[in-house]
């Protein structure tokens, strides 16, 4: 009898193609490479590629440089602030205190000033309504002076802002203060602004920073800014501009198969090899992996047809190659599982039931 269900259960395991090993594995039909014979609908097939030097040198050669972000500003040295509608205006003309608002012991410059009006307009002791919004300081100064001169002699004034209201950009993500920067005479520059919300978190990603102006979207790398020195992404914000700083989780990649352990990493600054999101696993592993048969999945946007990167990494410049492969976020590595620790696997499932059939054969014919 137990002869006989041992013969069965072989002839089962033969049949299935070692089909009962566990744990995932990916077979040739399965990469598209085999494709099988049936009317069935088939999946569409992966893009294979070999990574060789060739590859590698193509991948490094289209990789884009940094380039300058084309989008509507201005460069620091000609920013001039413009008065809007809630700024707060202090304006002193000397040697005629009626026309000063005293600010007082007990009174900021801010509520003893002149609010800009909804309209945009201010109120004048002799000029009465006059129209700021959108002017420079010394277009409005220049605008008073000439109206007053028609009734002081030589008029010296001085213009400021004693509070700034009408003018900021938002700063959102992961920063450790977010919230609204007002916008004031000083420029303020994106990286500037990213300071003054508090500096990013430690899962803060630098190289994905987005800026929404006048409803579209544009993409700056901050740690390329910091790091190499590439400032002239550095804009200067204007009035609306929404900046988010964006987390990591985006930037994963994912080890999966025979390593040391199966893990999810986030790649650091962007970048990570395919040597490095090995290591950081615990390496192939020597005893049950297959280190011919190592592969980078890799799904796009807007496209149902992955691709995938095939390794053999029995050779010794394929380690070479591992460090030059440049992955990319969402990817998946995986290392397959050799012939023989299938095999195994498939005994260990069936050797605990081969042994119980054996003790119920030896109570049944002792």
């Amino acid at each position: 009898m137990l002869m006989r269900l041992t013969i069965i259960l072989g002839v089962i395991w033969i049949l299935g193609g070692c089909s009962l090993a566990p744990g995932m594995h990916l077979t040739d039909r399965a990469l598209g490479n085999q494709p099988k014979k049936t009317t069935e609908p088939q999946p569409i097939p992966p893009e294979f590629h070999e990574i060789t030097p060739a590859l590698i040198a193509a991948q490094q050669h289209s990789q884009p440089s940094v380039q300058p972000t084309v989008m509507p500003g201005s460069a620091s040295a000609g920013y001039h602030y413009r008065v809007g509608p809630n700024d707060i205006l202090s304006i002193t003309v000397w040697d005629h205190p009626e026309l000063t608002i005293p600010a007082g012991e007990f009174r900021s410059a801010d509520a003893a000033g002149h609010l800009v009006a909804a309209d945009g307009s201010i109120f004048f002791p002799y000029i009465g309504k006059l129209h700021v919004a959108g002017r420079t300081l010394g277009a409005i100064r220049y605008e008073l002076t000439r109206k007053l001169s028609a009734y002081i002699k030589n008029p010296q004034l001085d213009v400021r802002v004693a509070a700034y209201r009408s003018q900021k950009v938002s700063v959102t993500g992961q920063v450790k203060k977010p919230g609204i920067i007002p916008l004031t005479d000083v420029p303020l520059t994106l990286v500037e602004a990213v300071n003054k919300a508090g500096g990013e978190k430690p899962d803060a990603d630098l190289t994905r920073v987005t800026l929404v102006r006048d409803g579209r979207t544009y993409h700056f790398n901050l740690y390329d800014m910091l790091e190499n020195g590439h400032m002239e992404n550095n804009y200067v914000l204007k009035n609306g501009d929404i900046i988010n700083v964006p987390d990591k989780l985006d930037n994963k990649v994912f080890v999966v198969g025979e390593v040391g352990q199966q893990t999810v990493h986030v790649m650091h600054k962007a970048h990570m090899s395919l040597a490095d999101a090995l290591g950081q696993s615990g390496g192939v592993s020597q005893r049950v992996a297959n280190a011919k048969r190592i592969f980078v999945i890799r799904g796009a946007k807007d496209s149902l047809e992955p691709e995938v990167f095939h390794l053999d990494a029995t050779s010794p410049t394929a380690l070479l190659l591992a460090t030059r492969f440049e992955l990319k976020p969402l990817d998946v590595v995986y290392v397959a599982t050799s012939n023989l620790t299938r095999w195994n696997r498939v005994l260990s499932q069936l050797l605990p039931t081969v042994q119980g059939l054996y003790e119920v054969d030896r109570l049944v014919n002792p």
